[in-house]
């Protein structure tokens, strides 16, 4: 019996020394390791090493900033976080890391509604209402849209699973155009529920598809009263059938694959001037599509302004304006403020306006209506998806 208990003793010793060997071999691991600044599997930046002083120590800034340092250089950190989605797969868990695992290969993320409730969530609301309608003021109603478009987890509901619980964007959304002026605000929500059951959002990352910014392309105009490109007269090449979203990577478990399509004019001769500096004849960079993050192959990635014309600086000669539409101005010039869900809708737009300014406000510093001034801004489109907005902390810089 006394062996037994030993035995018992020893064992617990011998576990509480294998333990503390891991924790201490962890930590002088972390001291010797390079740390990784990027995830090419979750396209974003890691957290860095954070720096010791008195203040973030009291304040325990310190500690909560070195706790996310630690998870995201944690050693073979993804193939344990796919360990752990596949073992409750096995156990028939449809939805892994607030993503719900759909019908016919979607993968769906679920924001809840509280985070359409939260003070930076109002706060943009009312930024984005107050701009459209002081530029409806300046530039005229017809001259001036905004565009907040759903995400899948709104318009795909039929692909949930059974009894999944996702909140309707279009409440936040509504409450959006019923601030703004009449036929300033795009509504894309009924023709991207309309066709719901085509190819319109990736499978794997939170963006529409090139024919899901298509069909509100369409909408856009038909409100504006352009004359919206028909399909034939655009280029729809597939440039890749190997792309994995960012949606993918919160769960990293093998999935099949999405296809990316680029809608571009055709025999328009492109000039897009990227950050005032670099000259190109494309709105694509085909460099993307070699790593990750092939979603950049649109503008080579979120850039802070991209200017486009035609490259013989020609004035806009095909009709796509209405008659008399701005005949007070010598040129229409049309500004996008943006997300990312504008990379694959502003291609489409080339050629309708003399000059085209493609602004991201994350990397673009210049207040919108100083720019309008400056630069003569005829029209305005400001676009954006409903879960960026809520959370966006450079959408302020419109009011």
């Amino acid at each position: 019996m006394r062996y037994g208990k030993e035995r018992e003793y020893i064992g617990k010793i011998i576990t509480v020394i294998l333990f503390l060997a891991f924790i201490f071999g962890f930590f002088c691991y972390t001291l010797v390791k390079p740390d990784d600044l990027y995830s090419e599997t979750e396209n974003r930046t890691l957290a860095e090493r954070p720096k010791l002083d008195a203040e973030g120590f009291f304040s325990g800034q310190f500690m909560e900033n070195y706790e996310t340092y630690i998870k995201d250089q944690f050693p073979l950190r993804n193939r344990l976080v796919a360990l752990k989605n596949y073992a409750e797969l096995a156990v028939g868990k449809k939805e892994l890391n607030g993503i719900f695992l759909c019908k016919d290969n979607y993968l769906i993320e679920n924001h809840k509604k509280e985070d359409y409730e939260t003070e930076r969530a109002k706060k943009n609301s009312e930024a984005i209402i107050s701009a459209g309608n002081r530029w409806a003021e300046s530039l005229g109603e017809e001259h001036t849209s905004v565009m907040v478009v759903p995400t899948a987890q709104t318009i795909l509901t039929d692909k949930l699973p059974l009894f999944a619980q996702c909140y309707n964007q279009n409440e936040y959304i509504d409450s959006i155009k019923k601030g703004l002026k009449e036929n300033v605000f795009v509504d894309v929500s009924k023709v991207l529920k309309e066709h719901k059951d085509e190819y319109i959002y990736y499978r794997t990352d939170h963006h529409w598809t090139g024919y899901g910014a298509y069909l509100a392309y369409e909408s856009w105009c038909r409100l504006k009263n352009l004359e919206p490109y028909a399909k034939e007269e655009l280029n729809i090449d597939t440039v890749t059938e190997d792309f994995l979203g960012t949606i993918h990577s919160k769960i990293n478990i093998s999935h099949k694959p999405d296809t990316i399509e680029i809608y571009s004019v055709k025999d328009y001769n492109t000039k897009a001037v990227y950050n005032m500096q670099n000259t190109k004849d494309t709105l694509f960079d085909k460099t993307f599509l070699k790593g990750k993050d092939k979603y950049g192959v649109f503008f080579g990635g979120n850039q802070g302004i991209v200017e486009i014309t035609d490259n013989m600086h020609m004035t806009v000669t095909d009709g796509r304006l209405k008659e008399n539409y701005n005949q007070d101005k010598s040129e229409d010039i049309l500004l996008i403020i943006k997300d990312s869900y504008a990379n694959c809708f502003a291609p489409m737009t080339a050629g309708m306006f003399d000059r085209i300014y493609v602004v991201d406000l994350r990397y673009f510093n210049m207040k919108p209506d100083v720019f309008m001034e400056m630069y003569g801004v005829t029209d305005v489109l400001l676009l954006y998806n409903a879960d960026t907005l809520t959370d966006d902390v450079y959408i302020s810089r419109v009011k």
